[in-house]
């Protein structure tokens, strides 16, 4: 059923798109063959919804994917940038597409039951991958979550019960910076200038990526976060403060260290993710139906703290530099923000947070 709804939800934002350079492809045959074609496939996905389509006739899918190879043969007869475009949502739709066939193929034709799949109890071990891959392939519907998981399974103690997290609804929190808190934020690191000025390059970068509205992601693998975690402490006017938890499956004591504690009983996250590019990894993971390990260790680093600070926790995801929403067009924007919406709803599954302490920064 996600598949299915990724896949309408694709078409939909791949028309915006198509729409706004439709008088450009129509001035090509592949072009207009391949706008015939898209034409077809986005009525009956409007009309009839994704599962009908594909199980009844994938045909018009099939067409659609030949005029786009027809389109980009030929690609030097158009605009590159309008091109660009198109193939950036045909990818997207195509990879959701593929998914929303191959979850149909396993369920079997229609009106077949599922058989059912042999059970195998969730891994101790939150950072044994194979284990993972080896249980969701095996538990399809189970919680994408090792700490949801692991408390459905009544063979596993791991500190206190960890609540499986209850249905997601609403959407998370939004944050896009104004002049003021870029100001603010400038001046952090201008402070810091003055007392490193053996770091002053590297500072001065940061300053350049408030100021030009660019990524705060780090080239430097020393540096990952570093940006976005100082300056998510400075917003929360707080720093770093460890606590003792019960490490994950077992009685061994350790020390967990939140990212910034706005008081005693509240404790917070900073994830500065690349969400636009993912790895290798995190799309064979994703293709597997697992969560990719970044989103299994902040369920684990949440889940950890449960004993401690129950549901007040907060998660703030900076994407700063790659889903914006200002200084694009209205379609564009509006797209980013769906995109911002899930992903607050998978951070929040994964971690049974609830949404409302998930929050996104983005320009």
């Amino acid at each position: 059923a996600l598949a299915l709804a990724l896949a309408e939800i694709a078409v939909g934002t791949a028309n915006i798109t198509i729409n706004h350079y439709k008088a450009e492809l129509s001035k090509t045959p592949e072009g207009k063959t391949f706008l015939r074609a898209w034409e077809v496939v986005n009525i009956l996905f409007a009309l009839h919804g994704g599962y009908k389509v594909l199980r009844s006739v994938p045909g018009t899918v099939r067409a659609l994917r030949e005029a786009y190879q027809g389109l980009r043969a030929a690609r030097a007869a158009l605009d590159p940038v309008a091109l660009a475009k198109v193939d950036e949502e045909m990818a997207r739709l195509m990879r959701e597409i593929n998914e929303a066939e191959k979850a149909m193929a396993e369920e079997g034709p229609a009106g077949t039951a599922v058989p059912a799949k042999p059970k195998m109890a969730p891994p101790s071990d939150p950072y044994d991958v194979p284990a993972w891959k080896e249980y969701y392939r095996q538990n399809p519907e189970a919680p994408r979550s090792v700490g949801a998981a692991a408390a459905n399974d009544p063979t596993l103690t791991p500190m206190e019960p960890i609540p499986a997290p209850a249905p997601v609804r609403g959407a998370p929190q939004h944050v896009v910076f104004d002049q003021a808190t870029i100001d603010d934020l400038v001046e952090v690191w201008r402070r810091k200038i003055a007392n490193e000025p053996e770091n002053a390059a590297r500072y001065e970068g940061y300053i350049k990526n408030l100021l030009e509205k660019r990524s705060v992601l780090s080239k430097d693998p020393k540096f990952l976060g570093r940006q976005s975690e100082t300056e998510i402490q400075a917003m929360y006017s707080s720093t770093q403060k460890r606590v003792r938890v019960t490490k994950f499956g077992g009685d061994k004591r350790k020390y967990s260290i939140p990212d910034f504690t706005p008081n005693s009983d509240w404790a917070g996250e900073g994830k500065n993710w690349n969400v636009e590019f993912p790895t290798d990894a995190e799309m064979e993971a994703s293709k597997a139906g697992r969560p990719v390990k970044k989103l299994q260790d902040l369920a684990v680093q949440v889940a950890e703290r449960r004993e401690i600070y129950g549901n007040r926790q907060t998660v703030v995801i900076d994407i700063r530099g790659q889903w914006s929403v200002g200084d694009v067009s209205p379609e564009v924007a509006a797209k980013h923000l769906a995109y911002i919406n899930a992903l607050g709803k998978v951070v929040a599954d994964a971690t049974g947070l609830p949404i409302e302490n998930i929050q996104v920064i983005t320009w």
